[in-house]
């Protein structure tokens, strides 16, 4: 018996076992087994009905969400000697963390294989996205001092009121009249943005060209837009009396191709949208991933 990612192996009982059941929890499940050490020589608790009560208890007092449902305690002989067995379920109400440290990596462990490691600020953060069907553009804006000018002026150009009411119904304001990220991104004071860089050639090198779009996402959309159409070069062609236009790409897959990456792309990050114009291809890039529990073939 050997110490693995869903096998762990203690000598004693100590608080340090928290640590080891908030792991399997988060991330796969996991058996614990104390009375064994990390030889898996079996080497017995004492008083091993008090070991199970301390262990019982631990685990409803100081791990956060409740874990209880996930975990079950008991004492079984091993090779006629008394051990005490923690069997620990991946949970449903993840991250799990130790109360006292909170929801931060000094608190929330995972598995990575024996052993049980901090969790990063990103995996944290994955986890809440898995279990609460997480929203960024839901939350709470950290700016709440925002202005709308440029997506007011959309509106109205295409004769949509655009109000209070509007923005509570399009998710942009709370009933407590707080913005949420959404109106954050369609604000003046939205602080993601494009950034485009045009190349000599058809590798990274010389720059001809180098832009950043700021503000609303409506005005850096029509801005990118604008200056991509503009490279997107237009041949002629004599077809008998006539000329024929074309342009090196459709301008309705330009910009579905710049919408798709501005609406997908994953704002939880700072990271800009970046465009690379070249010679002979545009490339569009957005942070993001695919949704979680979602493969390429799903």
């Amino acid at each position: 018996m050997l110490e693995s990612e869903k096998l762990e192996l203690k000598r004693e009982y100590t608080e340090d076992i928290k640590k080891e059941i908030v792991a399997f929890a988060n991330t796969q499940g996991g058996e614990l087994f104390i009375g064994i050490d990390d030889q898996g020589q079996v080497i017995g608790v004492d008083k091993p009905d008090l070991v199970s009560a301390q262990v019982t208890n631990m685990i409803r007092d100081a791990i956060s969400p409740d874990i209880s449902l996930c975990t079950r305690v008991e004492v079984r002989q091993m090779d006629s000697k008394p051990i005490v067995h923690i069997q620990v379920n991946r949970g449903h109400k993840r991250p799990y963390y130790i109360t006292k440290k909170g929801m931060t990596s000094s608190g929330v462990y995972i598995r990575h294989g024996s052993s049980s490691a901090p969790a990063s600020a990103d995996a944290i953060r994955e986890m809440i996205r898995e279990t609460d069907g997480y929203s960024y553009e839901s939350n709470l804006s950290f700016e709440q001092k925002l202005s709308f000018d440029y997506c007011r002026k959309i509106f109205e150009q295409n004769g949509i009121r655009f109000g209070k009411t509007q923005m509570q119904t399009m998710n942009m304001l709370t009933a407590d009249a707080l913005y949420t990220n959404l109106a954050m991104l369609l604000s003046d004071q939205c602080f993601h943005s494009i950034q485009l860089a045009c190349f000599q050639g058809t590798e990274v090198g010389v720059f001809t060209d180098r832009q950043r779009f700021s503000g609303s996402i409506l005005k850096q959309l029509d801005e990118a837009y604008a200056v991509m159409n503009r490279y997107n070069r237009v041949r002629s062609e004599i077809h008998g009396l006539y000329r024929v236009d074309t342009r090196d790409y459709p301008e309705a897959v330009l910009r579905e191709a710049l919408v798709n990456a501005v609406v997908h792309r994953d704002y939880d990050r700072d990271v800009s949208t970046n465009i690379r114009i070249f010679d002979n291809r545009i490339e569009i890039a957005s942070y993001g991933g695919l949704p979680p529990n979602t493969t390429i073939d799903t």
